[in-house]
């Protein structure tokens, strides 16, 4: 069964891409908040059946695996390795093997994205989700504040290109 994500595009509205026909189909929200994850939906212009995983973040993730990292955010002081499995304009999904973190903790992160110029990204984050056994969640912090080499990096067409 092949599975689509589906990214909150407002609040009242969802979009869902066909991995079979390309086509980006436009769901009211309400709709597909009241169903159970997983759920199918066929796609409406060429009737593929897909199972699709609700997503309720403002920009979508992409996979990678990065190395950076952990400082302690008013030192700087680094803490430990980590690894970053996806990455989104807003936060990252990291593993490390530092046992003290704790949610709602200010933390800073340095990491190269593995682009040509190996651009250094370095941003205090929030830690919001831990997960020891298997990665854990952070938001950039202040999330409001634009990083012009993560939005590029990120970008669709940037992203093909490096696949």
């Amino acid at each position: 069964m092949v599975v689509a994500f589906v990214v909150r595009t407002s609040a009242d509205s969802c979009a869902i891409t066909c991995l079979h026909c390309a086509k980006r189909i436009a769901v009211p929200t309400i709709q597909l908040w009241q169903r159970h994850d997983p759920t199918s939906l066929a796609c409406e212009a060429c009737g593929h059946t897909f199972q699709i995983i609700r997503d309720a973040r403002r920009f979508p993730r992409t996979p990678v695996q990065l190395d950076g990292t952990l400082l302690e955010a008013s030192t700087r002081a680094a803490l430990a390795s980590l690894i970053i499995t996806d990455l989104s304009l807003s936060g990252f999904r990291f593993r490390t093997p530092y046992p003290h973190l704790e949610t709602g903790t200010l933390y800073s992160v340095v990491f190269a994205l593995n682009d040509a110029a190996r651009t250094e990204i370095r941003e205090d984050i929030v830690v919001r989700q831990l997960h020891p056994t298997h990665s854990m969640g952070a938001e950039f912090d202040p999330p409001d504040r634009y990083n012009f080499d993560l939005d590029f990096y990120l970008k669709p067409w940037v992203v093909a290109s490096r696949e």
